[in-house]
């Protein structure tokens, strides 16, 4: 399993590299302008009717389509450097006579330098702040090498998110940002599951192997941790397929995070607690023991009083 993350880090690694991440404006200065047209149209289309028009260069102009619930169907996303109101609206009047828009049909929105600098400021540090406090926590609540399994999990699952979006080229937006901050909850939820009752068994089984308490305390909340991921992908896929232009970005990166926070806290935190763990001199002399006890291995599981 560690091999299986590895190699898809790897592929989200080269693609941040590569291709690097598509971010919105509201994280860059620019102009988005975004229309209903009357008529069919491609993006190439659009892209050819708006070349030469001032204020403008089309080449390297994002255009997409996209079936908006505030607009309707056949609309278009015009993203660009930032425009003056009369380059703004020089495009919206090319568009409307190449094609034509419905009344009310179209809006322009800008965002300045100053304001992107400090919406990614601020993600940056939600982000960072988040990580502190729940490794923090965690490390109250347990012992501060419980922290490092579940900073590798958040990690893991951020990475993977984020990876997506660069290897398909989605719009990184506020949206998005939101969806991180979920996913950290969410994964952090799913793996204390699991390491409540880690710790909840180590007293009870003295004589057993640390992975072994992992084991059975694993197969005592797995099905617990798939249907509580289970039940929460089931509003999001009906936020990603019927909520609409305006949440598919925060529901497509919930989507993703879900499934690797449930992957995560079962193949990523878990056996690197397991590996840290059991090179502790305490645990060391408990495994040998039970290996001595078995015919030098160690049983999968040990019995609910400790016995291997």
């Amino acid at each position: 399993f560690f091999t299986f993350s590895g190699v898809i880090l790897i592929i989200g690694a080269v693609a941040l590299s590569t291709k690097e991440l598509n971010f919105g404006i509201d994280f860059k200065s620019g102009t988005q302008v975004k229309v209903a047209l009357s008529q069919k149209a491609s993006v190439q289309d659009v892209r050819d009717a708006l070349a030469g028009v001032g204020g403008i260069n089309a080449g390297e102009a994002t255009i997409q389509s996209e079936n908006s619930q505030e607009l309707g169907a056949n609309a278009f996303s015009v993203s660009t450097k930032a425009l003056t109101a009369g380059e703004s609206a020089a495009v919206v009047q090319k568009l409307d006579s190449k094609f034509g828009i419905p009344a009310g049909k179209s809006k322009v929105t800008t965002i300045g330098p100053t304001f992107g600098q400090s919406v990614a400021d601020s993600a940056i540090i939600a982000i960072i702040a988040s990580l502190i406090v729940i490794s923090s926590y965690i490390a109250l609540r347990f012992e501060w090498k419980y922290a490092v399994p579940v900073l590798i999990a958040l990690m893991h699952d951020l990475l993977i998110t984020t990876g997506v979006y660069a290897l398909f080229g989605f719009e990184v937006t506020t949206s998005t940002v939101a969806a991180l901050l979920t996913i950290l909850g969410f994964s952090l939820y799913d793996t204390i599951i699991v390491f409540d009752r880690v710790r909840e068994n180590v007293p009870r089984m003295p004589r057993a192997a640390f992975s072994q308490i992992l084991n059975r305390s694993m197969s005592e909340v797995l099905m617990r941790s798939l249907a509580t991921s289970f039940c929460t992908l089931l509003p999001i896929l009906a936020l990603l397929f019927f909520g609409g232009e305006t949440l598919k970005d925060f529901a497509f990166a919930l989507a993703i995070g879900v499934l690797s926070g449930a992957y995560s806290s079962i193949f990523i935190a878990t056996p690197v607690l397991m590996h840290w763990k059991e090179g502790e001199p305490t645990w060391r002399k408990r495994r040998a023991r039970v290996e001595l006890a078995n015919g030098g291995h160690v049983p999968a599981y040990a019995t609910a009083a400790g016995g291997a």
